[in-house]
């Protein structure tokens, strides 16, 4: 990769870390020391699904991931009308509230008992571990979001359907 770098006359960069001036210019020099002669623009990754997502008419383009995010495009600019509020706060629909809502299901026992079982054999959930991974250990969005693949193990379960309805509706 380095023998190529000088090569390398414009990068394109989005991603979710690259949401205020601060931190694209930690990622844009970043990539500069790396690509020395190559023009770098870093960009939010609402911004590429926007773009991505254009066809001549204006939109709203959504990010459903480990968080959520919105946005309306009118072909030149953004709108970003409902801020997104990050796992504590929001990411209603995104990976990260399935895990808090699975993990308070849990601890409630409001989960149906076969799922119960299951979750905590595939995790060996207890309060001592949800506590170090979640108010702990760093990114705590993260591991609330992995476990969001249990919902689609157990997509056909109707505990887990009225979850992804509730999360949608209100992500929506």
């Amino acid at each position: 990769l380095l023998e190529c770098a000088s090569l390398v006359e414009r990068i394109f960069f989005y991603g979710a870390g690259a949401s205020s001036a601060d931190l694209k210019e930690i990622v844009r020099s970043g990539l500069q020391a790396v690509f020395s002669r190559a023009e770098i623009h870093v960009g939010h990754d609402l911004d590429a699904a926007a773009v991505a997502s254009y066809n001549g008419v204006p939109h709203i383009a959504c990010i459903l991931g480990t968080g959520s995010n919105s946005c309306f495009f009118d072909g030149k600019e953004i709108y970003e009308e409902v801020p997104a509020l990050a796992y504590i706060l929001g990411d209603e629909g995104g990976g990260s509230y399935y895990g808090k809502r699975l993990l308070a299901d849990f601890f409630y026992k409001r989960m149906p008992a076969h799922l119960a079982e299951e979750f905590q054999q595939k995790y060996n959930m207890s309060m001592n571990t949800m506590v170090q991974k979640v108010y702990t250990e760093p990114h705590a969005n993260v591991y609330l979001a992995s476990l969001s693949k249990f919902c689609s193990e157990h997509k056909t379960e109707p505990y887990i359907q009225a979850m992804v309805r509730d999360g949608m509706r209100a992500f929506l």
